[in-house]
């Protein structure tokens, strides 16, 4: 790997939804390759909602199936928004690209980064150029450092001063 993993993502993980084992199984060991330890899995969007809802923290980062039994992955991510989980997606088809560039554009509407949208399998490649913009998203996102204005005060001192009708 060129750029080392942000810690968020080495922390919190990914979760990968695809309902077919062997492309999730694949995609599982090429994180673990990447060095990310913590990847959940799941075979649809009801057990990938139940996944993130029974985690904490959740993934930090999600590979969502579109075509899967039950839930899609476009109603997947749907929920998760209307939940205010946005976390960065990639997006996983064998569908025609201009599904996939609709699927980019509804993420975008929803408030959801997407880091890559790909035709499986997924390959090395295109996980790294994911890897990396989710680097570049956390990095983005980081609030800058306020600068000091003052002295620090003590407890007691701002309690005497919500006493005193200071505050």
């Amino acid at each position: 790997m060129s750029q080392p993993l942000h810690s968020m993502i080495k922390t919190y993980g990914a979760l990968v939804v695809d309902d077919s084992t062997v492309q999730r199984m694949y995609m599982v060991e090429l994180l673990h390759e990447a060095g990310i330890n913590r990847v959940l899995e799941a075979a649809d969007g009801y057990a990938g909602l139940d996944a993130i809802r029974s985690q904490f923290p959740p993934p930090a980062m999600l590979i969502v199936d579109l075509e899967m039994p039950g839930m899609d992955g476009n109603e997947m991510l749907q929920n998760l928004a209307s939940e205010n989980y946005r976390p960065p997606v990639m997006v996983a088809s064998g569908t025609p690209q201009s599904l996939v560039n609709s699927v980019e554009t509804m993420c975008h509407e929803l408030g959801l980064q997407v880091l890559g949208a790909f035709s499986k399998p997924l390959t090395a490649e295109t996980l790294q150029h994911a890897l990396e913009a989710f680097n570049k998203l956390v990095e983005a996102r980081q609030p800058m450092q306020a600068p000091s204005i003052g002295t620090p005060i003590t407890l007691e001192e701002l309690r005497g001063a919500i006493v005193a009708g200071q505050i």
